[in-house]
This record gives C-alpha cells, sequence and structure tokens, in this order.
C-alpha cells in the first residue's frame, strides 16, 4: 500500500519547525519518490539540505523547485538566500528579481535584494529598494540596520548611527543594531564604545564578532585587558577560533610580549598537527614580527605536518628574507613550477643582486594584475639598479611627489595635537607595522566625530585634489597616472607618534595609489644628523639588502603635507630624542 504523501510531509514539516532536519530529511525524500517534481515538496527539500549543510543538492531542489513554480515569490526568495549564502551574488539577485516580478509586494525579497545590492557596492539602487519598501511597509528595525549598513559601507558613518539609533528605539534588544551601533561608536570614537559592546555582550557573550570588536573600542578607553581576557576565554571553550587566536597573538605582541606573542601556538598546534589554517596563522605571525627564520623554521615543520607545498613556498620566501638565500634556493628547486608568485622570486632575485631576473618576473606580474602596486614599487626598484630610465618615469616625473603647507591656523593645529595625543595615550605599537619605537593609532582616524578631526579631514581633502591638479598628464600605462583624472578618496587613515630613536623602517602602502605624511609634533632637541627624523622616499626595503640610496629626502614641517607615488618604498631617519606626531593616510582612485 502507498504511504499518503499529505501525513508523510505534514509529518516531515513538523519536524523541520522542530528542526529536526535528520528526520525530516527521509519523510520528503519519500514524498519526492511518490509525486516526483512537486514544487512545495522540492522548496521544503531544498530548506532541509541547506540546514544539513549540503549546499548542492539544496541548490538543486531549489533551482528545480523554481522552475516548476516559477511565479511562486517565496521559492525564488529562498533560492536567493541559498545562493548570497554560497557567494553567487549576481545569481542571488536574479532569484530576488524573480520573487519581487511574481509579488512586488513581498517585503523580504525587496529587503533581501536591498542587502545584497549593498554588498555588490551598488549603493544607490539599495536605496532605492529601501525606499520602495518603505513605501509598501511600516520600518522595521531589520530595514534600518540594513540602510545602516548601506551608508557605512558608502562611508557615511553618522548616517549610520543615526538609522541604528532609530532602529534601537524601535526594537531595543535587536542584536545586530547592539553590535552595529558599538561599532560604528569605536569607528567615530564615540565614549560610549565599550559600554556598548558590553551591552551587547551580556546578551551574546561568546559572540565572536562582538569579541573582536570590542578589543578597539575597550583599548581606547583602558579596558584592553578585560577584551583580551574574554577572548582567552572563549579560545579555551573554542580552540579552533582562528581570527580569535590572532587577534591575541597580535595583542600580546603590541603589549610588548615579543618573546612569547606567539606561545599559544604551540600547544594548540600540539593538540591538532593537521590544522593548515592553524599552521598559516602561526607562520605569518612569526613573519609579520620580522621574525623571518623563526617562520621558515614553522612553515617547513608544517610542511611535514600537512604535507602542504604552500608551506614549503612560504618557507623559501622567509628564508630569502632572512639572509638564508641557499637554503631558500634548495626549497625553490623542488617546489612545482608555477607555485610561487612571480612577485615571491622577484624579490629573491633582488636580495641576490640580479635585477635583470626580477624585472621580467615583475613585468609577468603586472601584465596579470596591472593594478599591483606592489610589484610596481619592487619594478622600480629593478629599474633603479639597472640605471633603466623608466624609474624616472615611474617615479621620477615632476609633480608625482608634492609637499604642501596646510592652511591651518595655529590655535587649530594646537587643538588636533591635543586629540591626537589623548589618542595615542591609549594606543600601542602595531604587529606587521613600519613603527619602530613608537604608536600607532587604531582604526580610521578620519572616521572619528572630533571637530578638530573633521577639520583636519577637510583640509586634507582639499589638498589632495590640489595634488591631483598639479600631476603629468594622464597616462594610460603608468600604474598612477592612468588614474590621474579620476575621483581620488582617501582610504585608511592613522596617526603615528614616535619617540627618541623611533623611526620608521623602508615599506610601502599597495593599497593606495598614492601615499601620504603629515606632521604635528616635531622634535625640538639639537641632534648632529642635520636630517635626523626627515622622511626618505624611493630606498629599498631592509628585508631586500640592498645598498640603494633614497631618490628624495624631505624635510618634516608642522603643518605639512607630502604626497608620493605608493611605488616609492619610503621611511625615516631616527632622531635621538624628543617626539614627533604624524598623520597618514591613503588615496585611492573612486
Amino acid at each position: 500500500m502507498t504511504p499518503d504523501p499529505n501525513q508523510l510531509l505534514r509529518e516531515a514539516e513538523r519536524h523541520f519547525v522542530a528542526r529536526r532536519f535528520v528526520a525530516a530529511r527521509p519523510l520528503v525524500e519519500q514524498v519526492l519518490r511518490i509525486v516526483p517534481g512537486h514544487p512545495a515538496v522540492l522548496h521544503l527539500h531544498g530548506l532541509i539540505l541547506s540546514h544539513l549543510d549540503d549546499p548542492a543538492g539544496a541548490r538543486r531542489a531549489l533551482e528545480a523547485a523554481h522552475r516548476a513554480a516559477p511565479r511562486d515569490a517565496q521559492i525564488a526568495n529562498n533560492l536567493g538566500n541559498l545562493l548570497s549564502r554560497i557567494g553567487e551574488p549576481a545569481a542571488a539577485l536574479a532569484a530576488y528579481d524573480a520573487a519581487i516580478v511574481a509579488d512586488p509586494r513581498f517585503t523580504a525579497a525587496r529587503l533581501h535584494r536591498a542587502m545584497m545590492l549593498d554588498e555588490l557596492g551598488r549603493y544607490d539602487e539599495a536605496r532605492a529598494e529601501l525606499a520602495e519598501l518603505s513605501r509598501i511597509a511600516t520600518p522595521t528595525a531589520g530595514m534600518l540596520v540594513t540602510a545602516a549598513s548601506i551608508e557605512r559601507n558608502s562611508g557615511n558613518l553618522a548616517a549610520a548611527a543615526v538609522r541604528l539609533d532609530a532602529a534601537l528605539a524601535l526594537e531595543p534588544g535587536h542584536g545586530m543594531a547592539q553590535h552595529g551601533r558599538a561599532r560604528i561608536a569605536a569607528e567615530m570614537g564615540e565614549p560610549d564604545a565599550g559600554e556598548r559592546y558590553r551591552a551587547a555582550l551580556a546578551t551574546a557573550p561568546q559572540d565572536r564578532d562582538l569579541l573582536l570588536g570590542y578589543v578597539a573600542a575597550a583599548e581606547s578607553e583602558g579596558a584592553r585587558t578585560d577584551a583580551l581576557d574574554r577572548i582567552a576565554t572563549a579560545l579555551r571553550h573554542n580552540p579552533d577560533w582562528h581570527e580569535g587566536r590572532r587577534t591575541l597573538a597580535g595583542a600580546r605582541w603590541e603589549d610588548g610580549a615579543a618573546d612569547a606573542f606567539a606561545a599559544s601556538y604551540e600547544p594548540a598546534l600540539a593538540a591538532r598537527p593537521d590544522d593548515t589554517a592553524l599552521w598559516r596563522d602561526y607562520v605569518s605571525a612569526l613573519g609579520k614580527a620580522d621574525e623571518f627564520a623563526a617562520a621558515a623554521d614553522a612553515a617547513l615543520r608544517a610542511e611535514r605536518a600537512t604535507g602542504g607545498a604552500t608551506f614549503a613556498a612560504a618557507a623559501f620566501s622567509h628564508l630569502s628574507a632572512a639572509g638564508a638565500i641557499g637554503e631558500a634556493d634548495a626549497i625553490l628547486a623542488r617546489l612545482p613550477t608555477g607555485l610561487l608568485p612571480a612577485t615571491a622570486i622577484a624579490k629573491h632575485r633582488l636580495r641576490q643582486r640580479d635585477p635583470a631576473a626580477a624585472e621580467p618576473l615583475l613585468a609577468t606580474a603586472i601584465a596579470a594584475a596591472p593594478d599591483d602596486i606592489e610589484a610596481w614599487a619592487l619594478r622600480g626598484i629593478a629599474w633603479k639598479l639597472l640605471d633603466d630610465p623608466r624609474f624616472d618615469w615611474l617615479n621620477g616625473q615632476d609633480g608625482l611627489i608634492g609637499v604642501q603647507e596646510l592652511p591651518l591656523a595655529a590655535r587649530d593645529i594646537d587643538a588636533i595635537v591635543r586629540v591626537l595625543r589623548a589618542l595615542h595615550a591609549r594606543s600601542t605599537l602595531r604587529l606587521g607595522q613600519s613603527v619602530r619605537g613608537g604608536t600607532q593609532t587604531h582604526g580610521d582616524l578620519f572616521d572619528r566625530r572630533e571637530p578638530d578631526i573633521a577639520l583636519l579631514k577637510r583640509t586634507i581633502r582639499a589638498a589632495v585634489e590640489r595634488h591631483r591638479t598639479a600631476l603629468p598628464p594622464a597616462d594610460p600605462t603608468h600604474p598612477i597616472l592612468r588614474h590621474r583624472d579620476a575621483h581620488l578618496g582617501i582610504a585608511g587613515s592613522w596617526s603615528i607618534r614616535l619617540t627618541g630613536g623611533g623611526f620608521h623602517v623602508q615599506h610601502m602602502h599597495p593599497k593606495g595609489i598614492l601615499s601620504a605624511a603629515s606632521y604635528w609634533v616635531l622634535p625640538e632637541t639639537p641632534t648632529n644628523d642635520p636630517q635626523a627624523g626627515w622622511l626618505e622616499l624611493g630606498g629599498a626595503p631592509a628585508y631586500l639588502a640592498l645598498d640603494m640610496p633614497p631618490l628624495r629626502r624631505i624635510a618634516p614641517q608642522v603643518g605639512r603635507l607630502i604626497l608620493f607615488p605608493s611605488t616609492l618604498h619610503h621611511g625615516t631617519r631616527p632622531f635621538p630624542a624628543g617626539e614627533r606626531m604624524s598623520v597618514a593616510f591613503d588615496v585611492v582612485a573612486r
């Protein structure tokens, strides 16, 4: 006797509602054998498989359900949700569009479509979708949280804060609104950021994103120990939380535990010796601390433990950076062709004083990724060593480097300095950064709400535009000048405070087309070196071990802004005593 499919389906639905997905699955599959192709049954099957972490099976079922019932808005919406979760935004957007065509007043699909447009960076379209949703539905906390995400991602933090405050007024316990508002408070430097994080953690103490965000907020109010203790506790319960371990190791290094900052990795690896992500983080942490020999040793241990050839590639790079050229060559000889990026091999060739071998490798890297600023910077070094005139084309054209005295009154500069000093009182040295003997502020400085920082941001934006108009003519083959007539924006901003003996090692900023430094406090102590503390542009980083003098040295002055191509490595000369405080940022083409 054939079982009653309706009874089987009702039983499966009861299991599904109770989240007993394993029990629901065979019942639904039995129904599908009786009535194959039924859209409602396929829909339920897809949802069950999604909860059972079978995205491929879930996709097949939901796509079949959508084909069988193309006018069913709920099926199309859930298909969109799955596609969004597995990282197919264009297909997800098409599914949401189909749901809205089927039912223009289906609010869930419109909300999800706005969220997907936000994720794709199509902010005006996302705002328009939310406006249409607000026309047909009463605003909810979820809608306001989505609106806040759009504003934050498009760079309008103040508007995002307003939307989140409105969401919390509607629903004070809304977890995403609480978290989002705490994050905005930290980014804008609001004094209650730590309190907001603690309130959110009170309802979700194991939320990993909250715990990570709390570290930055707690630092600004002197509660960093509490934040790190919470992460350490969470790691004891969830030892596979890799991001938490990375944060804890970085914070320990910043707090001065240079000899033991990565100590938690060894017992973790003893318990899980084949955890490739754990090994990768360990090697990376050691490399960021310039412990190249230790990083190479860890990478070779990781290769033996996991069999992963990528760890041998990492060992090659770290051995080369440590100056162990022969050992690096031995690893290079046994690596499969194509495993190492051309840029990594080019760095090794530069360390071997062979720029002629490095140059074509870098040309290959740039042909594959024309906006790879690091590859351009290294190619510039190769050209300089080869006396190739293209170095001057890349870095030496008049106008590429600009020096401006910012039009700020003395009282404005004093006010900016007061804000920066207050921030540095709670700041540390950052792992993996160029600072030696000082502190660096956390987060994006220009996102903060202080009026004096807002004034500085406006002044610098105007200066960036002046620099753009003074650049050489546009050149589509040049990594900087191809963007000469584009809108230039600021992405990433921070302050550095150096004290006696402090300096920046030679480094470069790969995320922007222009880099910048401005100066707000300078040491007054006399020195035998007339260029102590000066900015040096165009040298070579220490890890390349090249004797390459800088292209240009520029004296810092209070209120002075220096803009230069990100293709130039740069650093500063040490100064013997006193204090130097600067603000730096990256410039990107929008």
